[in-house]
Formats: C-alpha cells, sequence, structure tokens
C-alpha cells in the first residue's frame, strides 16, 4: 500500500493517536472519507463529461469518411 510497510503504517498510527487524541481521530477518518467520496463523484462526472464530448466528434468523423472518395478517383475498376 503505496509503499509503506506493515511496521511503518503502525508507527504512523501510533503518532496520529498521540498527536491528535483518541476523540479527534474518528472525525478526520470521516472528514477523510467525504472528501474520498467527493473525490470520486468528481471523477465520475469528468469521465461522463468526456465520453459525451468525444462522441459527436467522432459521429461526424466517420460520416466524412464514408462520403470521402476511396482515393482511386471514384472510378471502379473490374477484372
Amino acid at each position: 500500500m503505496f509503499g509503506i510497510g506493515t511496521g511503518e503504517l503502525l508507527v504512523i498510527l501510533l503518532l496520529a493517536l498521540i498527536l491528535l487524541g483518541p476523540k479527534r481521530i474518528p472525525e478526520i477518518a470521516k472528514s477523510l472519507g467525504k472528501a474520498v467520496k467527493e473525490m470520486e463523484k468528481v471523477k465520475t462526472e469528468l469521465e461522463e463529461s468526456v465520453k459525451e464530448e468525444l462522441k459527436p466528434s467522432r459521429l461526424i468523423e466517420d460520416k466524412k469518411e464514408e462520403n470521402e472518395p476511396s482515393g482511386d478517383g471514384g472510378k471502379e475498376t473490374f477484372s
């Protein structure tokens, strides 16, 4: 997890407990949870927006390719 071992994680948690106190840790964890949830919501909205913006441009490009001649001057060759 982020290159942090179990021992290092325990030291960080112990320091947080000492510095913040047992009463504030649940409040901070709740705030972090809300922030992560909000970031996920923003990420999802951004992905949907980008997909929606790309969709019309793809349709226009596909339509242009269908209408363009094949490069042989429009002449058909029979063998």
